[in-house]
């Protein structure tokens, strides 16, 4: 595929500009680009709120008549956190733990850093809580940002290599859209689908019943293609082609293991789409 001038600019945009898309204000952020980029198109994205909360909601994002729609293209949007060893598709409790363990690990190395500069501030014979002095202000000062990054790490630090899993596939959505002016063809944005598939069942929610739906995950990377419904089986455009009962199927690049699907840090962390994968996506899905 051909990177035209609005690709490239995507590109840039989402994988730094709007590369964090973890707090609401910055899905907001990220949301208020990708309405810019898809109007400009001429489509008309719709934005739904769902799960409102005190102060933030989750927000999908559709482009097309999903009443109409004989297939529904979709990948999840919010940026994925830090997390330890290689990803494991389909595993949620093992993406869980891996999680859980990087915040662990992020948070006793934090406090131990602090705990080391707490000791040295306190055996120094210059050191006193005396307001008269400068050097008090600055000690608490570097106390309140100590205590705020804590907190940040205590939440899970958003992973900001995420072109491979899933900017990649945000930019295959635009992409297709751009090209395709398909009327029986919709594509979803969707949010929640991190650790769970929350934004996956208000969307199926929209749908007729039987309507297909392909999610896409880590497509950009530099490994082969599969598609997963009861079986899964290399990607092919006669595999989307082929009936199942099933309204959900995932379409995903990995790597086959002894414990499933897999994709190691050195992919995840590549800073390069697979665009043979993305041709071959545009293909066989258009």
């Amino acid at each position: 595929m051909a990177q035209t001038e609005n690709f490239k600019d995507w590109l840039f945009r989402y994988q730094y500009l709007y590369g964090i898309r973890r707090s609401d204000k910055s899905k907001k952020r990220f949301i208020g680009a990708l309405v810019a980029d898809l109007a400009a198109m001429g489509a008309a994205p719709q934005v739904i709120e769902y799960d409102q909360q005190k102060k933030s909601a989750s927000r999908n994002v559709y482009v097309g008549d999903l009443k109409r729609a004989k297939k529904v293209i979709c990948t999840y949007y919010d940026t994925p956190p830090i997390s330890i060893g290689d990803y494991v598709f389909f595993d949620r409790k093992r993406q869980s733990r891996q999680t859980v363990l990087a915040i662990l690990m992020g948070s006793l190395a934090l406090l131990s850093l602090g705990g080391l500069g707490l000791a040295w501030l306190m055996s120094n014979s210059w050191f006193s809580l005396d307001f008269t002095r400068p050097l008090t202000y600055v000690s608490m000062a570097a106390l309140l940002v100590f205590f705020l990054l804590l907190g940040r790490v205590t939440k899970g630090l958003a992973n900001r290599r995420n072109l491979v899993r899933n900017t990649g596939s945000v930019l295959l959505l635009l992409s297709m859209i751009e090209a395709n002016r398909n009327p029986f063809v919709a594509y979803a944005f969707i949010d929640e689908g991190t650790f769970g598939e929350r934004g996956l069942e208000v969307l199926q929610s929209s749908l007729p019943k039987g309507t297909p739906v392909y999610f896409l995950e880590a497509v950009a990377a530099k490994a082969p293609l599969y598609i997963k419904d009861r079986e899964t089986t290399l990607f092919s455009k006669e595999a989307v082609a082929a009936k199942t009962k099933d309204q959900v199927r995932y379409i995903f690049s990995g790597e086959p293991g002894t414990e499933g699907f897999t994709l190691s840090k050195k992919l995840l962390r590549s800073k390069e789409m697979n665009m043979e994968n993305i041709e071959q996506l545009i293909t066989a899905l258009s």
